[in-house]
C-alpha cells in the first residue's frame, strides 16, 4: 500500500518539475516509478538475504523505496530546462 501512495506522490512531484522545465513528462515519470519499485525490491531482497524476519524485510523495503524515490527525484531535479531555439528575423 505504501508503495502505491509513494508512486502517486512521486509522479505528481516529478510531473510538476518536468512541466516547469519544459521536458516531456512520460519520458521521465515511468523510469522514476521503476526506480522506486526497484529500490523496494532490492531492499526486500537484501533483507531476505540477511535472513531477517518479516518486519526487517518490510523496513528494508521501505528504506529501498525511499532511496529509489529520492534517486528519481534527484535526477529529474538536476535536469536543465529546455531552451527555446532563438529565431532570427531577416
Amino acid at each position: 500500500m505504501i508503495e502505491t501512495i509513494a508512486a502517486f506522490l512521486l509522479a505528481q512531484k516529478l510531473r510538476k518539475i518536468l512541466e516547469e522545465k519544459g521536458r516531456p513528462v512520460w519520458r521521465y515519470i515511468i523510469p522514476g516509478i521503476l526506480l522506486l519499485m526497484i529500490g523496494e525490491f532490492v531492499g526486500v531482497t537484501l533483507a531476505l538475504t540477511l535472513d531477517l524476519d518479516k518486519a526487517g524485510a518490510i523496513l528494508f523495503g521501505i528504506f529501498g523505496l525511499a532511496i529509489g524515490g529520492y534517486t528519481a527525484y534527484y535526477l529529474v531535479d538536476r535536469l536543465e530546462p529546455i531552451q527555446e531555439p532563438e529565431t532570427t528575423e531577416l
